[in-house]
């Protein structure tokens, strides 16, 4: 039995529309007494009722819509991000466009076209980058982008209009300290210095006694500030990865962990090593970050971490509606897992073998 507002109504003995302004929030502070609301809202969790968002809406002359912009990437955080928000989206009884992207001007096109859409919201992951902006701290060199003044004009132009856009994932992919402005906007962060953090503890425990780590272009310095921060308090410093200092692991006894800010320059070291002809797992032990897909495929399997994009995808959708209602959202944070595999030397279960090629 679909529960709706006349049944809430007769339950707690008010006015429907007295029922409809307490579920139904807007931007002017709330007619309804705090009292009232709190058992209104109380009533209707215990009959089980599910606001018609498609139905508020069109009153208003339009249907509800989530807008999307992800990054045009075969990537499975993307696709777990997607998930999650059109299960998150299908529960809230909202449809979603998704628009996928890799530069600014798909970016642009993206808000162009939800500028036309009366009543929408907006989940949108980070722009597309312009440049790169570099500096050194503690000796590292680190990197991050900025991006085209075209979209941070349009970014800052709907959220000033509308205050129904949720960021996700800034930190990672944006200098924010160049992009001070956008800063401000409702946003979702996968704590990233957390999960450095989890890999230096890992390798920590492990029995590790020295520490290297490996990067690529972009840097992802949150990553590397949360490995480096906990090898500090244990009065360790973490060296940068060399093919110099790569042959002297051949030859040393000692037990080494190396942090790689991504798994695909992760799985490029396995094969570096393996030429070297270094026992992965045993004295080296190797961890990556973003947990795709090949990570669990590969022998051996690449220990790393896992941004639970999925749970973002569904606290997105959760947060946006907090945000059409007016309410004030700010910086919400999501842990990272560290999923521990062969590399860093526990044995999984054996996988399936071509068949005639068993030992």
């Amino acid at each position: 039995m679909v529960v709706n507002l006349v049944d809430i109504a007769r339950e707690v003995g008010l006015d429907v529309s007295v029922v409809s302004r307490a579920l139904n929030p807007g931007r002017v502070p709330h007619p309804v007494k705090k009292e009232t609301r709190e058992l209104i809202i109380a009533t209707a969790k215990r009959l089980g009722y599910r606001p018609n968002r498609q139905a508020a809406f069109l009153k208003k002359g339009s249907a509800a819509t989530l807008m999307c912009y992800v990054p045009d990437i075969g990537h499975r955080l993307v696709a777990d991000l997607v998930y999650g928000i059109s299960e998150e989206a299908a529960d809230a009884d909202y449809p979603v466009n998704f628009f996928f992207g890799r530069t600014s001007d798909d970016f642009c096109r993206f808000y162009q076209t939800l500028r036309k859409v009366p009543h929408a919201a907006a989940i949108c992951y980070s722009p597309p980058p312009a440049k790169t902006a570099a500096w050194r701290q503690g000796g590292v060199r680190f990197t991050l982008p900025t991006m085209k003044a075209d979209s941070r004009k349009e970014i800052l132009g709907y959220h000033h209009r509308r205050k129904t856009l949720l960021l996700l994932n800034l930190e990672s992919n944006l200098d924010l300290g160049e992009e001070h402005e956008i800063g401000v906007i409702p946003r979702i962060e996968i704590d990233e210095e957390c999960g450095g953090r989890k890999v230096a503890e890992h390798f920590l425990e492990s029995g590790c006694t020295r520490f290297f780590y490996g990067t690529g272009k972009q840097t992802y310095p949150l990553r590397l500030e949360g490995y480096f921060a906990a090898l500090r308090e244990r009065g360790i410093e973490a060296q940068p990865l060399t093919r110099t200092i790569i042959r002297k692991m051949a030859k040393s006894d000692e037990r080494c962990g190396i942090f790689v800010t991504t798994d695909f320059l992760a799985i490029d070291l396995i094969g570096i090593l393996r030429e070297e002809h270094i026992p992965i797992g045993k004295k080296v032990l190797i961890s990556g970050y973003d947990d795709i897909s090949t990570s669990a495929e590969i022998r051996p399997s690449l220990t790393t971490v896992h941004p639970p994009t999925r749970q973002e995808g569904r606290l997105a959708v959760q947060l946006v509606q907090k945000c059409i209602a007016g309410e004030e959202i700010g910086i919400q944070r999501l842990e990272p897992l560290l999923m521990i595999r062969e590399t860093s030397g526990v044995i999984t279960n054996k996988r399936e073998n071509l068949q005639g090629m068993e030992e």
